[in-house]
């Protein structure tokens, strides 16, 4: 099962891990693209670039460390992935999931 698509991003089972992977080159285009990189200026009218990545394996160690980043409740956004992707799984219909009336 694989949900790999051709952008360099996906996710698939391998054995009894679920994988998430990122190309670094995706990664990379994603921060300097990213709304948060690229704020519209409306003193200008339009959009200014505020970062550059100048080493692409540099930054994708930089973003590993602030996934694994704990919160004071022990949560990071490797959790907040989970937890979120999870939800929407349940909700979906899932057949691996169950649903218990209160």
């Amino acid at each position: 099962m694989s949900g790999k698509n051709k952008r360099g991003l996906g996710a698939s089972i391998e054995g009894d891990d679920l994988v998430i992977r990122i190309a670094l080159g995706v990664l990379d285009f994603a921060f300097e693209h990213s709304e948060y990189n690229t704020p519209y200026v409306e003193e200008i009218g339009d959009y200014v670039k505020q970062y550059k990545i100048t080493d692409t394996k540099e930054f994708a160690k930089a973003v590993v460390i602030a996934l694994h980043d704990e919160r004071e409740d022990g949560s990071n956004l490797m959790t907040d992935l989970m937890d979120k992707a999870s939800q929407d799984a349940a909700e979906s219909g899932c057949e691996g999931v169950e649903e218990i009336a209160p």
